[in-house]
């Protein structure tokens, strides 16, 4: 089911390939977490990764533009301490663990372009997102050893909201951009009964610093 949705969410971008004006692909590191009532343990603390893939952007009037992204994606968060439970059945407490997340991002942004100088351009955007959840894994130090396995704590689809800016750089022909966003879930992505904690609630959280290059 999951990747269904994910080649479908590429085939729904496909026919927009023909009709677009800007084509690029965008490179960069994640520095991701979780927040909410989620666990026993410690605040989550920040897991680094990837991103890479590209995007097609619209031009409309005045300077705004209408821009969509294909992005693989790494986020997940890592703690000091957690409380796991192992295949027994029974809780471990654990070391160090690191929930590792892999989504596929599709967001759709209405970007800002303005010249600050001939050679520099800034674009702020903003906008919504749906991600579809490819892998999840969940590694830990216990008493008893290592322990690495996939997990289905989280729910396979995410929504939620960009944030970001870009500045775009004129050089020798080329138009490299340097960007930085912020990422955050809309709804609450953990599975019944995934947690011990009543009522609880995860939410990624996620900055991602870019390079952005026009095809």
């Amino acid at each position: 089911m999951r990747l269904f949705s994910c080649l479908a969410a590429l085939l729904l971008l496909s026919p927009l390939a023909t009709a677009q004006n800007q084509f690029g692909a965008r490179l960069g590191v994640t520095a991701a977490t979780v927040t909410g009532d989620f666990a026993t343990a410690d605040a989550a603390s920040t897991r680094l990764g990837f991103v890479g893939g590209f995007y097609l952007a619209f031009p409309l009037r005045y300077d705004l533009a209408v821009q969509t992204e294909v992005l693989y994606t790494q986020k997940g968060f890592e703690t000091d301490e957690a409380t796991i439970i192992g295949a027994s059945g029974t809780p471990l407490s654990t070391s160090a663990a690191t929930f590792e997340l892999t989504t596929l991002d599709v967001p759709l942004l209405l970007k800002y372009s303005a010249s600050v100088t001939s050679d520099l351009d800034v674009a702020p955007y903003a906008g919504p997102y749906v991600s579809f959840e490819l892998f999840e894994r969940l590694s830990a130090d216990t008493p008893t050893g290592p322990v690495s396995e996939e997990t289905d704590l989280f729910t396979s689809t995410d929504f939620g909201f960009v944030v970001g800016l870009d500045l775009r750089i004129q050089y020798s022909g080329f138009a490299p951009a340097l960007g930085l966003r912020y990422t955050r879930s809309a709804v609450n992505l953990l599975e019944a009964d995934a947690s011990s904690v009543p009522d609880a609630t995860a939410y990624n959280s996620v900055f991602v610093f870019f390079l952005a290059l026009r095809l």
